[in-house]
């Protein structure tokens, strides 16, 4: 698979939710999917849009839970959504250091330089039609996928 080559959408959500992020679907809360950490914990993030009726209603272990104990944010988009693709930077930051700038043209440019030779991150360049693209696709070449 050709990282550079997806384009915005949900495959590649799910991508840098599940190989950046290191989360996984919550199989307990059904439609409209619920991410998971690596702890354990809700993330908050749904995989597709969602309502209350649907989190009630597919899902036993959410209906009647108290708000300040899960509070959905709305739906894991970082191909379209800058806050949520900073994220995936937010995850390499005590180990990379990263630049995003705007490139030629129209283009923007993202930049992750591993920190530390230990393998665990690779050095990345993309250049694409928008900034969350350009993230997405980075953090992704970063942790090797």
């Amino acid at each position: 698979m050709n990282i550079d080559e997806l384009e915005a959408g949900q495959e590649l959500d799910v991508l840098v939710a599940e190989k950046v992020m290191g989360w996984i679907l919550d199989p307990d809360y059904g439609d409209p999917g619920l991410w998971k950490d690596s702890t354990g914990m809700l993330t908050g993030w749904c995989s597709k849009e969602w309502s209350e009726e649907s989190l009630d209603e597919h899902s036993p272990h959410y209906a009647g839970c108290a708000p300040e104990l899960f509070t959905p944010r709305g739906i894991f988009q970082p191909s379209i959504d800058i806050a949520a693709a900073w994220e995936g930077v937010d995850k390499l930051f005590e180990h990379c250091i990263v630049r995003v700038s705007n490139g030629d043209g129209d283009s923007r440019d993202c930049d992750i330089l591993p920190l530390f030779p230990d393998g665990k991150y690779q050095p990345a360049h993309v250049s694409a039609e928008t900034c969350e693209l350009a993230v997405c696709h980075a953090v992704l070449k970063a942790v090797g996928k």
